[in-house]
């Protein structure tokens, strides 16, 4: 049986943080440090459809199918 992880459980908070500053970086994109984190939680609270303060596999699946750019970001590369 397959256990229900949640991105919450694995330092959720950190890994939207990573792919958020990935994109800005991509584009060019320098931020303040409040903007940034802004961004960053409103992307969470997006992410988290049901509103429990986890994102499930599902609420990251939905999410980024409705925004295919983000898994351009997603890569290794881009997170190193």
């Amino acid at each position: 049986m397959k256990s229900q992880v949640s991105i919450e459980e694995d330092k959720s908070w950190e890994y939207v943080s990573q792919m958020v500053m990935a994109i800005m970086s991509e584009s060019g994109m320098h931020l303040e440090d409040e903007v940034l984190e802004t961004i960053i939680d409103k992307t969470f609270q997006d992410a988290d459809a049901d509103k429990d303060g986890k994102i499930s596999k599902e609420e990251w699946r939905a999410f980024v199918l409705h925004r295919p750019a983000i898994l351009k970001h997603m890569t290794l590369p881009h997170l190193e």
